[in-house]
């Protein structure tokens, strides 16, 4: 199970602390983080990425959004060619007032 844990601005030198660990499938491929665009034309994301779904567990953008995306291991999870991942980028890469209109169509 992930967890993540933050507090905002209780730190004179920090407005934001953020733990959080990721341990679903830990030989699942994926890159560090770093500044990365899901699409050309997209806005850059700081966090890790996975390999093998192009999506994120936890990401931010310059203008201060965060996101991200824990999980509880199942045992009878559907398998199928949609990855979580990509919630937390559609999420980062879009005005506030997109955000329910994409998750309705991510989910279709």
């Amino acid at each position: 199970m992930c967890i993540a844990a933050w507090a905002w601005e209780c730190h004179p030198a920090h407005r934001l602390l953020l733990l959080f660990n990721r341990d679903e499938y830990l030989t699942r491929p994926t890159q560090p983080a770093q500044w990365w665009a899901a699409q050309e034309d997209s806005k850059e994301i700081l966090g890790g990425r996975d390999d093998l779904g192009g999506g994120t567990w936890m990401g931010c953008t310059r203008d201060g959004k965060l996101a991200f995306l824990t999980n509880v291991r199942e045992p009878n999870s559907i398998i199928g060619p949609k990855t979580r991942g990509q919630l937390p980028v559609r999420f980062l890469q879009v005005r506030p007032c997109q955000i329910l209109s994409n998750l309705v169509k991510f989910c279709d």
